[in-house]
């Protein structure tokens, strides 16, 4: 296979109409490590009304509105639900793809599954990789999967232990748990997240529609049965949701709460944790949490040594290192190898940074809290002297007593 991949494609969701930045992140981030390690053309899919960011490479144009209409369908903002995961076999969806991605390694992030499945018979090889939902780490993680068994089991020599995540859980738990157990209730409590309106996770599999608790309020009432008090904790990016919380509002003692995920994920009276499919859910895990699911997982891991293309692989910062993808795609491209330590490691927050503030949501770095804390903190002791000071000069003008001037400069000297 090693003389048949002639270019590198690189692209994002392709089926959704996202703005040019978002199309161009992965591609931005990643085609410079592709292109030294490869020495192959590197070309990005882009949509058709996509704009350039700076980027050098060679566009190829995606048309979203024609690929829906191969299966009858009229593109609008929620048209790529309901072809997500169509595995209808379209003679004409399959010659299009063919067209674009023949001859070619695709790397791309949040494939539409419906594509991926035309790769997959086409016999075309991809890394497809989504952000880890495990995001309380001191980065984000990709996790990556492959549909060629020798890249994957590459992969799986990369993954993050998950020893590493029970660690910084433990941590964080630790760190809330001392700032905040004497405001905590003994009371058994369940904890319901909400998502977005329009994530890819809320896709049903079997009916193409976006899952919501509005739709099926016997699931999410009998997952709640049990419990003297519900916690709805609203996704920080949620909007058009006012119904969503009107319902909430309805159901006895319910109580909406705009507190830090890990700090709430970390209080021992919360038992349980409910989402339709939010990634969660997967973190709850880490704190020892019971779990449930009203939909599904928002992505399916990889836990065995298995080779599985439907199963991601966690990988913490070695994505950034040239090694990395100059090891994974020997298998299947000639590639120039490169020192482990051309890399970012032992940096914080360079993934998570390569977004700006999109990819914080409730993430803290506990290091910048502790400070932040520590400021505020001699900030109220100074407003307390400075209050102290004012009413000792008051008394004594009042008093003409001369031990509180001596008490006065005696404190502030």
């Amino acid at each position: 296979m090693q003389n048949e991949i002639k270019k590198i494609i690189l692209a994002s969701h392709p089926l959704r109409e996202y703005d040019s930045y978002s199309s161009a992140w992965m591609p931005s981030l990643l085609y410079k490590h592709i292109e030294l390690v490869t020495g192959l053309p590197v070309e990005i899919l882009v949509p058709p009304n996509f704009s350039a960011i700076n980027l050098e490479n060679n566009f190829i144009p995606f048309d979203y509105v024609k690929f829906c209409k191969f299966y009858g369908i009229t593109y609008n903002r929620n048209a790529w639900g309901s072809l997500f995961y169509n595995k209808e076999y379209n003679e004409e969806a399959f010659k299009y793809i063919e067209s674009i991605f023949k001859d070619s390694l695709v790397i791309s992030y949040e494939m539409d599954a419906c594509i991926l499945n035309i790769l997959n018979e086409l016999n075309i090889p991809y890394i497809d990789m989504y952000i880890s939902p495990i995001r309380f780490l001191e980065d984000q993680l990709f996790s990556m999967t492959s549909n060629n068994q020798n890249i994957y089991n590459k992969l799986l020599s990369y993954r993050l232990p998950e020893e590493k995540i029970y660690l910084q859980a433990n941590y964080l738990k630790t760190f809330y748990l001392m700032r905040d157990y004497k405001k905590i209730q003994e009371i058994p409590t369940v904890l319901f997240i909400g998502q977005t309106q329009f994530d890819r996770s809320l896709i049903n599999p079997e009916t193409g529609e976006i899952y919501s608790i509005l739709n099926h309020k016997k699931e999410f009432e009998d997952s709640i049965k049990g419990y003297n008090r519900i916690l709805y904790k609203r996704h920080p990016k949620a909007t058009g949701d006012s119904s969503i919380l009107d319902y909430i509002r309805t159901l006895a003692d319910v109580q909406i709460v705009d507190e830090n995920f890990y700090s709430l994920v970390s209080r021992h009276d919360i038992k349980k944790i409910i989402a339709i499919s939010s990634g969660g859910l997967i973190e709850a895990k880490y704190f020892g949490k019971e779990t449930q699911h009203l939909l599904h997982s928002s992505v399916n891991l990889q836990y065995g040594d298995d080779f599985d293309k439907e199963k991601y692989i966690n990988i913490y910062e070695h994505f950034f290192a040239l090694h990395f993808w100059a090891d994974i795609l020997a298998p299947i491209i000639n590639t120039t190898d490169y020192p482990s330590d051309y890399a970012f490691y032992g940096s914080k927050n360079k993934l998570r940074n390569s977004r700006g503030s999109r990819d914080y949501w409730g993430y803290q770095d506990l290091d910048h809290e502790m400070i932040k804390t520590e400021v505020l903190y001699k900030n109220r002791n100074n407003n307390i002297i400075k209050i102290f000071n004012k009413l000792l000069r008051i008394i004594y003008h009042l008093t003409n007593n001369k031990k509180i001037i001596k008490y006065y400069q005696k404190i502030n000297n």
